[in-house]
């Protein structure tokens, strides 16, 4: 799998979301990088809860589907800390 990584900040408690004692720092995704049509708007989602300080980190597992895939992490690493993650116990 591939992960984007932008700031980084602490987490909140157990509870998810910005009313639940402080905001979500973790955005998890997967199987989201199959249909090239929805990259841009995957992208732009990306960045504007990075911007929030919604999403400081995301994670996102994936296996590959398409052949176009690549213009998905191409631009993502222009945005993004990207690091690949190879099996367990998930280490660069």
């Amino acid at each position: 799998g591939k992960a984007a990584a932008g700031r980084e900040q602490s987490g909140a408690s157990g509870e998810v979301g910005p009313t639940a004692g402080g905001a979500a720092w973790l955005t998890l995704c997967s199987d989201v990088v199959y249909e090239p049509a929805a990259y841009r708007p995957l992208l732009l989602t990306l960045m504007r809860l990075a911007a929030l300080g919604v999403a400081s980190r995301t994670v996102m597992a994936h296996r590959s589907r398409h052949p176009d895939e690549h213009l998905f992490w191409t631009a993502a690493a222009r945005r993004f800390r990207l690091r690949l993650l190879r099996g367990a116990p998930f280490v660069p």
